[in-house]
């Protein structure tokens, strides 16, 4: 609790702003997640994870449909909402047969690298300005056959749809502690101000993933930026000690979660 209050107060303003952008809701009730297979390209595998739910409405949590156009359209699930996946999961101490499940078992979601619909957008104006998107309207909405780097963007035309940070205030593309991770307005930013999510989350990689270095949960940048773009925001295995990574070209090899309601 104590810990809590300090990382409020040290970085009120930011939390403040991410609570204003809050829209990817927290639930209670735990969801069924399943590996989407593996697409050659970020737009592929929204589509193919959109196409997954047809005939499967009923299965889709509400908060994962956007609208778009006079449509419904289902959504893939936010940077958050892949951590809480892997937390929920890590917390099941069960199988569905009622035996133990193995501390590998526990951990099946942290060794996939897994991408989202959190958008990392960039100033070619400057360097020193990012931002994050929670829900990104244009990473939903791409079309199904794009293949370039990074989606071309007016950064200014992005003021107030996002969380605005700066690379120079804290350490990027470096692995960090575990108490530079829950105090780093990126993390902060990324999990839409769930700091307990993030507490959570990080004592679980530091304690089973990071082999004892003490070190982990880099947060890695896009440098030399030449024009404003986007990418998405892709957390990587514990291999990699699950760094959130926002320089990831959209034409690269991807994995997406699917998300159902559990059978009544």
């Amino acid at each position: 609790m104590k810990l809590t209050k300090i990382i409020e107060k040290e970085y009120e303003d930011v939390s403040e702003t991410v609570a204003r952008k809050l829209v990817s809701p927290k639930k209670d009730v735990k969801l069924i997640y399943e590996v989407m297979p593996t697409q050659s390209t970020y737009a592929k595998g929204v589509h193919a994870l959109r196409n997954s739910y047809v005939g499967k409405e009923a299965e889709v949590p509400s908060y994962l449909w956007y609208e778009c156009n006079d449509q419904k359209i289902v959504r893939p699930l936010t940077f958050r909402e892949n951590l809480q996946a892997r937390v929920d999961d890590f917390e099941t101490l069960k199988n569905k047969d009622g035996s133990i499940k193995t501390i590998n078992d526990r951990l099946r979601l942290f060794t996939i690298s897994l991408d989202s619909c959190m958008g990392v957008a960039y100033s070619s104006k400057n360097e020193d300005d990012f931002m994050i998107i929670p829900v990104c309207r244009e990473l939903i909405t791409i079309p199904k056959d794009f293949r370039d780097q990074y989606m071309q963007i007016n950064y200014a035309n992005l003021q107030g749809k996002g969380i605005s940070l700066k690379r120079s205030q804290v350490k990027y593309n470096t692995s960090l502690s575990e108490s530079e991770v829950i105090t780093h307005p990126a993390w902060i930013a990324s999990v839409e101000g769930d700091i307990s999510l993030l507490c959570t989350y990080a004592s679980i990689v530091f304690r089973h993933l990071s082999r004892g270095e003490g070190k982990a949960m880099g947060f890695c940048l896009r440098n030399e930026i030449s024009e404003d773009q986007l990418r998405s925001l892709f957390v990587y295995n514990g291999d990699n000690t699950s760094i959130a990574n926002g320089n990831i070209n959209l034409y690269n090899y991807i994995i997406f979660l699917r998300a159902t309601l559990p059978s009544s």
